[in-house]
């Protein structure tokens, strides 16, 4: 069975979070909670972006998610870099990634750097 979680890129902290499908109430995705018990970082359902977890792993066991920076070298020892976007038939590249056996990089919005 495939496994539902979440991240998000919280702007405003510039801090990646990761949850679960039920940490989620009518308004907002949160993440953590404090000693209280009680949710003292929520995700910002309209500006902060939410990426889901696609459920496959890169060569070196790295999960792979959606706005993950991708790298694999392909048959022509050309090297391939791109990031994980879904789209209406799946994520894009990724049974190419998977066949050379690519690995994860980083993701677009901690290192944005590797866009360049």
């Amino acid at each position: 069975m495939r496994e539902i979680k979440f991240r998000a890129w919280l702007i405003k902290y510039k801090l990646m979070v990761y949850f679960g499908l039920f940490d989620t109430d009518m308004t907002y995705l949160y993440y953590a909670k404090n000693k209280n018990g009680d949710y003292d970082l929520f995700v910002d359902e309209e500006n902060d972006p939410i990426m889901q977890y696609t459920s496959y792993k890169d060569r070196k066991n790295i999960e792979i998610w959606e706005d993950d920076i991708g790298r694999y070298i392909d048959e022509e020892n050309r090297i391939n870099k791109f990031i994980f976007e879904m789209t209406v038939g799946g994520y894009r590249k990724l049974e190419e990634f998977l066949y050379y056996r690519g690995v994860i990089i980083g993701n677009k919005w901690e290192n944005p750097e590797l866009l360049k």
